[in-house]
């Protein structure tokens, strides 16, 4: 998990030495383009690094202040090797760990990411207890 947090902290170095377009209306509902995180949110958004939360109508919530899950960390992970051409492989590897996600209740959603983290290495499989917390969610 330290492998995702130190990259994940790289990835936000490099957006932040970035210089991004100004947008004429935020992408997100929270998000407005004079919160400080706005450019960083919009650039992660347009990469394709982020999705959002949905609100309902076809508009997405971002929620800037709350935590990233573990599932959302190796989500963005994955969609940041991705986004800069550096995933090692394309093919979903859910089949190959089947009975590490049911054992350890990844989210459906977020499967295929964190079986891509343990078959790339990212992630070990003695960091998947706690992956999900006792609530159900990531």
């Amino acid at each position: 998990m330290k492998r995702i947090l130190t990259f994940a902290a790289a990835v936000l170095l490099l957006m932040s030495t970035l210089i991004l377009p100004a947008f004429a209306a935020p992408r997100f509902l929270d998000v407005e383009t004079s919160y400080w995180g706005n450019s960083y949110i919009e650039f992660a958004a347009t990469q394709g690094i982020i999705n959002g939360y949905p609100s309902g109508d076809g508009r997405y919530y971002f929620l800037p202040e709350s935590s990233v899950t573990r599932e959302e960390a190796i989500t963005m992970l994955y969609r940041a090797l991705k986004s800069s051409g550096d995933l090692t492989s394309t093919e979903d590897f859910t089949s190959t760990y089947q009975k590490q996600l049911d054992q350890h209740r990844i989210s459906g959603w977020a499967r295929s990411y964190v079986a891509y983290g343990l078959e790339s290495g990212i992630l070990e499989e003695s960091e998947l207890p706690g992956f999900v917390g006792e609530d159900g969610n990531g």
